[in-house]
């Protein structure tokens, strides 16, 4: 009865030992501590830390025998954090926070590609951008004032700003509209006067101010011959 109880007691010593969470520390070339790992069963499990020479914090990942699991924190150098949250290795979501812990910034994960809604958030934690994500690529996206009125309509398509997007006053009137080409400012870019009337004919090429833009007065008068050439001012002349 004596041996039994020996060789029982045994067993659960070694089942203790097997489970046990090692730590294992790694190092710069140059002395300071990199990486502090927590393991089990040689695997990754719970938090490993990772530093910058400075000794600050840059990552803490989140394992689960050697999968990522929860919520890992990235330390930006600005102050900043992003949290990243897995589960089982597949990113979920990732936040962005303030150096005052506001969230101003979720994007949402499917098969660890940006997926349906993004959010930018002004500091004070109104909706400032809404961008629509179709595995890894933006679709649309619209801004807002932060009391909430429309301020930009983005026009995407395969990822790029394609068409006329369009600006908005904070009272609804058409502020701006840009024409884009494969992502580039091109053609004319129309701003408005409050009243409807033109404002500016900006002349794009390939993204910069080129040839003759144009402004107007409130009465639609031509008030200026403005000139570019390849987004360099060159000279205004007046009609």
């Amino acid at each position: 009865m004596i041996k039994f109880t020996l060789f029982f007691s045994c067993l659960i010593l070694i089942g203790c030992s097997s489970s046990k969470i090692s730590l294992e520390k790694k190092y710069y070339d140059t002395g300071e501590l990199k990486f502090e790992i927590h393991k089990l069963k040689n695997q990754y499990h719970g938090i490993t830390n990772e530093y910058l020479k400075n000794g600050e914090l840059r990552y803490q990942w989140n394992y689960k025998l050697d999968k990522l699991d929860g919520e890992t924190s990235e330390y930006h150098t600005d102050g900043t954090k992003s949290i990243w949250i897995y589960s089982s290795d597949s990113l979920k979501q990732r936040n962005t926070y303030t150096k005052d812990n506001v969230l101003i910034q979720t994007f949402n994960y499917l098969n660890d590609l940006a997926h349906g809604n993004v959010y930018q958030f002004y500091d004070t934690g109104e909706i400032e951008v809404i961008w629509i994500y179709d595995k890894n690529v933006v679709i649309s996206g619209k801004s807002y004032y932060k009391t909430g009125e429309l301020k930009i309509d983005f026009n995407y398509t395969n990822g790029k700003s394609e068409g006329i997007s369009t600006e908005y006053y904070q009272s609804g009137e058409i502020k701006l509209e840009w024409l884009y080409v494969n992502g580039n400012l091109n053609g004319i870019t129309k701003e408005y006067y409050k009243s409807g009337k033109i404002k500016y004919d900006w002349n794009y090429n390939n993204g910069v101010l080129d040839g003759k833009s144009v402004s107007y007065d409130s009465a639609s008068n031509i008030l200026n011959n403005i000139f570019y050439d390849n987004g360099k001012f060159i000279i205004q002349i007046k009609p």
